[in-house]
């Protein structure tokens, strides 16, 4: 079956989307409604001014919306020490192998569903991690493909 952005979208409500060739930083989803998404304001500047102006909010079609999502694997250590913390997953319930390792079993989750609860997801989902595989299914951008 094939995935559309508007099933996964409404997870990733603060993620930054990408940005027209004129913004100074990147707008955020605010909110989405049916096939529409509300986009955040941001600054922006054209090339003939070096004044800066703000972009208000504003609402796009989804399908000219690409949320900027990390993926699994790029997320660190440290990170993950984080995630665990926020968790009230009591630590026998995802056995030896703790949040990380059982979030990394995505493909497989299927057999091992009680090893990811919503609440990690959701946890995920606001740091804007790929958990969906929209990257994958080239309905997300890879932030690490991005320039720094």
């Amino acid at each position: 079956m094939e995935k559309k952005l508007q099933d996964y979208l409404h997870y990733y409500i603060g993620c930054k989307v990408q940005k027209d060739s004129f913004a100074l930083d990147y707008p955020t989803i605010e909110g989405v409604h049916g096939d529409t998404v509300i986009i955040s304001k941001y600054p922006y500047r054209t090339p003939n001014c070096d004044k800066t102006f703000i972009r208000p909010r504003i609402w796009h079609s989804i399908s000219f919306v690409k949320p900027i999502l990390r993926r699994l694997e790029d997320i660190s250590n440290d990170e993950w020490l984080e995630i665990e913390c926020e968790t009230s997953i009591a630590p026998d319930a995802i056995g030896s192998y703790g949040v990380r390792e059982s979030i990394m079993t995505m493909e497989t989750r299927h057999r091992f569903h009680w090893t990811i609860t919503n609440e990690v997801l959701i946890i995920l989902r606001k740091r804007g991690i790929d958990v969906d595989e929209l990257i994958k299914s080239d309905l997300a951008i890879d932030a690490a493909t991005l320039p720094k």
